[in-house]
């Protein structure tokens, strides 16, 4: 193990210099468009929303192959804080906060609480990934829910690209900023989103995730009845005015 963290210790003083330099390619979440260009117009904290986001991984259970993390810097609203479990049993937490695949694919598992609003309610989902050296095997990014399971996204975008070190060099490879999202006409009590490496030696830096629901409010009966009578009583009033006027 002593050589595995010399042959990688210059990439993880590499990846502090990186991380603090990419923040500006993050977006905001009330500036990510929909599939048709629409915005829901949200901002983090707004009713009907939750977030949580890591910039530093940490290890709860450090006895355990797998890696647990419940404690995002961004921890959400409502208590709805998300847990980031890595379960390949190859990942490791680097000084620099990263998990790290050091001998195959890193396998990944985030579960977001939601707010259980039924149907009634669109849910934007919308997940961001900073990566280091080999990148995320995009194909893999699947949300599941309540109802609905292994889902693609609805759309991806990828915020910003650099290299770093000589191709196919050891300590080579790509700071890869990457969004995906889902529009999800129900809102559930749990979502969990599933990805993983390309291939070993990706490192994941940084990873956020925000949801949004757009609640449609539903006429009571009552209502509903008061607009159906004024529709006929404007309708009767603009037929007697046609007749008068002949």
């Amino acid at each position: 193990m002593v050589l595995h963290w010399t042959r990688y210790g210059f990439r993880s003083l590499f990846i502090l210099f990186v991380v603090s330099t990419i923040q500006s390619n993050w977006l905001r979440a009330e500036l990510i468009p929909s599939i048709d260009n629409a915005n829901f117009g949200w901002v983090r904290g707004a009713p009907n929303s939750t977030f949580s986001g890591w910039d530093v991984f940490n290890n709860e259970t450090p006895a355990l192959t797998t890696i647990l993390d419940s404690t995002p810097e961004l921890p959400g609203q409502f208590g709805f804080a998300a847990t980031i479990r890595e379960t390949s049993g190859s990942g490791i937490v680097l000084g620099s906060g990263n998990i790290y695949g050091l001998s195959s694919v890193t396998t990944f598992v985030v579960n977001q609480p939601g707010l259980n609003l039924g149907p009634s309610a669109t849910t934007r989902i919308v997940a961001q990934f900073q990566t280091l050296g080999n990148e995320l095997r995009y194909d893999s990014i699947r949300l599941s829910g309540t109802d609905f399971t292994n889902v693609l996204p609805s759309f991806t975008q990828e915020l910003s690209r650099s290299s770093f070190g000589t191709p196919g060099q050891p300590g080579s490879g790509a700071n890869v900023v990457y969004l995906a999202g889902w529009d999800v006409a129900q809102n559930v009590g749990d979502y969990s989103l599933a990805f993983e490496s390309s291939a070993s030696a990706m490192s994941l830096a940084k990873f956020n995730l925000d949801t949004f629901a757009s609640v449609t409010v539903v006429p009571e009966p009552t209502t509903v009845a008061l607009i159906s009578l004024a529709a006929i009583g404007w309708g009767i009033h603009r037929t007697r005015k046609k007749m008068l006027s002949r």
